[in-house]
């Protein structure tokens, strides 16, 4: 599933509208974000903003943040508690 929305970063100046691009799956779990830093219409254009991955329990597994390739990566206990949290940049 994909949803469409349209941002206007200057409000009161001119509009100059961005695209965001959220991609969802099946389970309703966000799996990233896009937008298009050049206005077009074919979202082959559009940049990965951010990205998530999911444990078997929904958790947040890996969260990517792709415009300076940081990675963030969680494992959880039995009782559902981050242990650890590593970044790699």
């Amino acid at each position: 599933m994909v949803s469409y929305i349209t941002y206007n970063k200057n409000f009161m100046k001119r509009q100059t509208n961005q695209m965001l691009l959220s991609s969802i799956d099946h389970a309703g779990r966000l799996q990233n974000t896009s937008f298009d830093d050049i206005p077009s219409a074919s979202p082959d254009n559009y940049l990965t903003f951010n990205s998530y991955a999911y444990n078997q329990n929904s958790q947040i597994n890996t969260f990517t943040y792709d415009p300076i390739s940081l990675i963030y990566t969680s494992e959880y206990d039995t009782r559902n508690r981050i242990t650890s949290k590593v970044s790699i940049y």
